[in-house]
């Protein structure tokens, strides 16, 4: 399910923050947003040391985080916090 899918219901192309966080709640939002910043400093890092494309690098960040998602190759255990 994309992002536009799951809280952009009737809403522009491009929900803003402000309506999935109207959707969805705050803290589900939140990490959203902070994987989406882990993969834009991902990105940049491997521009700087590798010169790749940050554009290609969170499209294949992009592609392997839904495929994860959709068939993870392993199962999640224990808490993150």
């Amino acid at each position: 399910m994309t992002a536009k899918k799951f809280c952009g219901r009737g809403l522009p192309e491009t929900p803003s923050i402000a309506a999935c966080v109207q959707r969805l709640g705050t803290i589900r939002v939140l990490g959203g947003v902070v994987l989406a910043d882990i993969a834009k400093h991902v990105a940049n890092a491997l521009h700087d040391e590798r010169q790749l494309s940050v554009d290609e690098t969170l499209d294949s960040i992009r592609y392997v985080f839904n495929a994860e998602m959709l068939n993870p190759t392993d199962e999640a255990k224990g808490h993150f916090v």
